[in-house]
């Protein structure tokens, strides 16, 4: 029983040990060309060494991004906004000498052909809708309808002869 205890209490010193790694915290400022600090842009953490996301925020009213409890390693920072162009920073690396680090302010370029073009939506309605209780004709659906009267067009649907 003695040797369950130690080997037990020997575990939990050696994950207490493991788990000890020091939080390193990336913070900076992502800002349009004119130093103005741009809202909601994503910034992305990715390892060095295979690119892979490790995590993504987005920036406040004034630009500012921080990732916190970040593990010490060797990342690189990839920054998107609709209507800039991309940007990916060189590489960073925090150890137990260096946890923290401010990259300070990455400045993004408009992008060339970013301005959107006015968007015109146009709905149609079916010229016969089935309700539960009822069938709707859409006199104004039809190209037909053009210049008949309202028997003329009853006459036209289905199920109805006109003469009611």
């Amino acid at each position: 029983m003695r040797a369950l205890t130690i080997l037990v209490v020997l575990q939990l010193l050696g994950l207490a040990v493991f788990a000890q790694h020091p939080a390193g915290k990336i913070s900076g400022k992502v800002a349009d060309a004119n130093g103005k600090g741009l809202e909601a842009v994503t910034v992305s953490l990715l390892k060095e060494k295979d690119s892979v996301p490790v995590r993504s925020v987005g920036t406040d009213a004034g630009g500012q991004f921080v990732f916190d409890n970040v593990s010490p390693g060797k990342y690189r920072l990839s920054v998107t906004h609709i209507g800039y162009l991309a940007w990916s920073g060189e590489q960073i690396e925090l150890n137990a000498a260096r946890p923290s680090l401010s990259v300070g302010a990455v400045r993004l370029q408009p992008s060339a052909g970013a301005s959107l073009g006015q968007v015109t939506v146009v709905g149609k309605r079916a010229p016969i809708e089935n309700k539960i209780d009822k069938t709707v004709v859409n006199v104004d659906a039809s190209p037909t309808n053009g210049g008949l009267t309202a028997l003329e067009v009853l006459g036209k649907v289905p199920g109805c002869d006109g003469r009611q």
